[in-house]
């Protein structure tokens, strides 16, 4: 499994992005806190990459996590 979010504790309301009107709420997770839950669901995780925003252009001003994870093989159980 590939998951990917935003990061950070909180939950943020942008009025415009790319100079349009939006209304748009971005929920922020820590990302010990994601992979911490992940491990409690038996999740084997593979890989952890955080990383900064693009430019403002591009992306919303937010860093993102991207954990690999996958269910353990029967012999690990």
């Amino acid at each position: 499994m590939l998951l990917a979010f935003h990061t950070g504790d909180e939950t943020l309301r942008l009025p415009e992005l790319w100079g349009r009107s939006i209304s748009v709420e971005w929920f922020l997770f820590p990302t010990l806190e994601i992979r911490r839950s992940l491990v409690t669901a038996q999740f084997v995780v593979k890989e952890v990459i955080e990383r900064g925003p693009y430019a403002p252009e591009v992306e919303a001003q937010t860093n993102r996590a991207y954990i690999f994870a996958r269910k353990p093989l029967q012999q690990e159980k």
